[in-house]
């Protein structure tokens, strides 16, 4: 580091897997902050939960101290976990891990210089935020989901209305936490908008936004497992148009555009393969959704090295999200990696990633009259539109969205905010 004080940053993330974690193929906010801070000579201490929100296990039954390398610690707090997302043991396990963050915090005689807290849950970052403060220790919120209106958002007239009046507390104590904090980061300019009217919070260069970009470069990788894995499902390198989707199969996706394009490319026998990578509540509803389609293919969760081969044999990517508003204002991290790879991006979401699309000519916008279908149709007779928008992809990827660079500038701003 050139003539900077090396310094001690405190990251609270909960919600995203670890590099202790058994089979850790995929590092997210957290631990690609946590090793790019490392990396400019400063120390880092991770504070998650001893319970995985990807996995569902215990990674300790108590609290807990690893050590990753010299300059980078995680400390596990406990809590009881919880088996679906929308449940109430979920609530019960983020107020006993509130709890406890307050419990262990009692005894913290050390004091970060910056800490970096990843919003939501609203229980741990109520009472991290309300330490930091009251140390006057500076500190950023950085907002990835619009809790607790992602709570309400599907509810509509006197159920919203009495929804928000029991779920007071958490709207009191989110604007508490935002206000609280010393600066707010966040994913897109329409979130930050978003968060600043919330909160009443003035716009200024103490707010930033951040894109959710990955790390995907591999190194000393064996690919030729990885290419006779996919082989093996029936996924091939060949000239079969393919369509993607990588992600969590979850009650946020919608299939039902996927399901009538590949029923019709079936019927008029046109070679295009569906491959829907992912694991979750939704899979097996899926399947059945899709069980007299031979053209869809779902191969499970897939990691990192499986992801890049793929990637080679893709032809177009979906982001098949239903139009929630947490979703419309969000450019979630596929849209990265789809432009990182040069793919073209087939959508149904409005809002951030519909503006990305179109501005950028890096892919197409489908609904129901202008059917993922007729998208498809058009790419699959038109080589010269793929290649286009593939060319475009990748240098959108190299301007705005490249890896070192945002995380880069996010060191930076953690630092000027840690120091003046």
């Amino acid at each position: 580091m050139e003539n900077k004080k090396p310094l001690v940053v405190w990251i609270l993330q909960t919600g995203e897997s670890l590099p202790t974690d058994k089979g850790f193929t995929r590092a997210m906010r957290a631990t690609n902050l946590s090793n790019k801070l490392v990396e400019k000579g400063h120390k880092v201490i991770l504070w998650s939960s001893s319970f995985s929100h990807i996995t569902k296990e215990h990674r300790a039954n108590e609290y807990k101290k690893f050590k990753v390398n010299e300059n980078f610690e995680i400390r596990l707090i406990p809590s009881c976990g919880y088996k679906k997302n929308l449940s109430i043991k979920r609530l019960i396990d983020h107020i006993q891990l509130g709890y406890n963050l307050k419990k262990a915090l009692k005894k913290e005689k050390h004091k970060p210089d910056v800490a970096f807290l990843g919003f939501p849950p609203i229980e741990v970052n109520f009472v991290m935020s309300g330490w930091l403060s009251k140390r006057k220790i500076p500190f950023v919120v950085d907002v990835k989901d619009l809790w607790p209106d992602v709570f309400v958002e599907n509810l509509l007239g006197w159920k919203r209305r009495i929804a928000k009046i029991l779920l007071s507390y958490y709207y009191f104590a989110t604007r508490k936490i935002y206000n609280r904090a010393t600066g707010i980061t966040t994913i897109t300019d329409k979130f930050l908008q978003y968060i600043e009217n919330f909160s009443n919070r003035d716009s200024n260069e103490l707010n930033k936004v951040f894109p959710l970009v990955s790390n995907l470069t591999l190194v000393n990788n064996n690919f030729n497992l990885v290419e006779n894995w996919w082989d093996s499902i029936g996924v091939y390198n060949d000239n079969i148009f393919k369509v993607v989707y990588v992600g969590n199969l979850s009650s946020n996706i919608d299939l039902s555009e996927v399901k009538n394009a590949a029923k019709l490319f079936k019927e008029r026998n046109i070679k295009i393969q569906f491959v829907i990578c992912g694991g979750g509540n939704y899979l097996e509803i899926f399947k059945h959704m899709m069980q007299d389609l031979d053209n869809v293919i779902f191969p499970g969760w897939v990691n990192q090295e499986q992801v890049s081969v793929l990637a080679k044999r893709s032809n177009v990517w979906l982001i098949p999200y239903f139009n929630k508003e947490n979703f419309r204002l969000s450019l979630p991290n596929k849209t990265f990696d789809a432009l990182y790879f040069g793919i073209p991006l087939l959508s149904s979401l409005e809002g951030e990633v519909k503006n990305l699309i179109i501005e950028n000519e890096v892919g197409m916008f489908y609904d129901k009259i202008n059917t993922l279908e007729k998208c498809l149709t058009q790419l699959y007779s038109n080589p010269k539109l793929q290649t286009s928008m593939s060319i475009n992809a990748k240098k959108l990827y190299a301007e705005k969205f490249e890896f070192n660079m945002v995380y880069n500038k996010l060191v930076t701003h953690l630092e000027n905010i840690a120091t003046n």
